[in-house]
């Protein structure tokens, strides 16, 4: 039997439910400000990229917004991305935010060391050493529109949440 769990989503933050990853995020590649930053706020009638990163065990069943805006599904793409990582100890596991396909690769700043990876988590086998971690990580991209008619006052917000349903197996 199938169980269907219902989640609200805040941009950038990660869920466990039965020990699920799904993360709803920005698309930074998207989304940069004039000076490389990434945006995280935008205007209405702005159309905004995101990112929908799960375990492969998982299916969606439905995305929708709290915003009654226009939510259209593009398609799968590729991300790439770079994480500063300190490994303390041999026995110590750290975390990538997303699940990487195709492997990691590493720049050191001093020590080098060989690294395991385990789905999200990385183990160094010489430590202490500190690196730039880099992986390919593949996400489901949506675009989003806040609803014609959306006007804010300078300083205001509209926030706007995404609802994942999904099944897991």
């Amino acid at each position: 039997m199938v169980e269907i769990v219902t989640r609200v989503l805040n941009f950038g933050e990660e869920i466990a439910g039965s020990g699920a990853l799904i993360v709803a995020e920005i698309d930074v590649d998207k989304h940069q400000d004039d000076d490389g930053n990434a945006k995280s706020s935008f205007l209405p009638g702005e159309e905004v990229f995101v990112l929908i990163h799960h375990d492969p065990d998982i299916r969606i069943v439905r995305v929708q917004d709290t915003g009654k805006g226009d939510l259209l599904r593009i398609g799968r793409v590729t991300r790439s991305r770079t994480e500063e990582m300190t490994f303390t100890h041999p026995a110590d596991k750290q975390e990538l935010p997303h699940i990487p396909f195709g492997g990691v690769s590493a720049s050191w700043y001093g020590r080098s060391s060989m690294l395991v990876l385990v789905g999200r988590q990385l183990q160094a086998s010489s430590c202490p050493c500190l690196g730039d971690i880099s992986y390919n990580f593949s996400a489901v991209q949506y675009k989003y529109r806040l609803p014609a008619g959306v006007s804010l006052a300078v300083g205001e917000q509209y926030p706007v949440d995404l609802v994942v349903e999904y099944e897991r197996p």
